[in-house]
């Protein structure tokens, strides 16, 4: 049955609930005349479901790509130095929810590599945009070449932060840089923390004449996040920069439902 020849049929309540929620009026199939429902009691209307709106996110590959911080080296907070298992940070597991693009297929890949000086990931990165073909290129690098290279060398290191920065954005990803989360200081593998804060600076300043979106590990991650050898984070630590990461993409990429 219609629901006109529903509504001549039946001119009591549940016509009026059937149809309230569909239009205002309708063309009665009896008369030809307009059959305006009442609109029930709020505490008689039938409850209507949520609308879910699943959310979506413009950019769908991620490449993360620089040393044992990107790769995620991890230092125990409990005992003295070790490193562990790698922490793969990803869009796709933005905290205890879990997902939250479940209807697209999200790709971060981590280029991470223990132990790489800048100047060698310079010549790493190429082949690494090659095989990954990112949209959204995320850096974190440097922190071997600073440690060991001091202060003069902070001007070279951010050059080569730069060079990776620019090469992406000429083959048409966006750029994230990634500051250095604060040193430990006695730690074993620790470097002088004002040496990491000025090698910060020199990023944040890569990170505006690239035109590149800044993270700001150093502000945002406390020493009680990094391991007892002064460097690594611990897992918690990992998790930390992880969320920070995936407020970063979402604020920046989400698509407005």
């Amino acid at each position: 049955m219609s629901q006109a020849a529903f509504a001549c049929a039946d001119h009591g309540r549940a016509w009026r609930v059937a149809l309230f929620a569909v239009t205002a009026s309708i063309v009665s199939a009896c008369s030809g005349s307009p059959v305006a429902p009442t609109p029930l009691p709020s505490s008689d209307r039938p409850p209507v479901p949520p609308v879910l709106v699943v959310p979506r996110i413009a950019r769908t590959r991620f490449l993360a790509f620089g040393d044992s911080l990107t790769g995620g080296t991890t230092s125990p907070a409990n005992h003295d130095d070790g490193c562990g298992a790698t922490h793969v940070v990803s869009v796709q597991a933005p905290g205890p929810s879990g997902r939250r693009y479940t209807d697209q297929a999200i790709e971060m890949f981590n280029e991470g590599k223990g132990g790489e000086a800048a100047e060698d990931g310079v010549l790493r990165f190429p082949g690494a945009m090659q095989a990954d073909a990112p949209e959204v290129v995320i850096l974190l690098h440097g922190v071997n070449d600073v440690s060991f290279g001091g202060a003069r060398s902070i001007p070279r290191v951010a050059g080569y932060v730069q060079s990776m920065a620019r090469d992406a954005r000429q083959r048409g990803a966006d750029v994230i840089i990634c500051t250095e989360p604060p040193h430990r200081a006695g730690g074993s593998r620790a470097a002088d923390p004002a040496l990491i804060s000025a090698y910060n600076r020199a990023l944040r300043d890569v990170a505006i004449a690239e035109g590149a979106q800044l993270v700001d590990f150093e502000a945002m991650v406390d020493l009680g996040l990094i391991g007892s050898d002064g460097l690594h984070p611990t897992e918690d630590g990992y998790a930390r920069m992880a969320q920070i990461l995936f407020d970063t993409l979402r604020h920046r990429y989400e698509l407005a439902p």
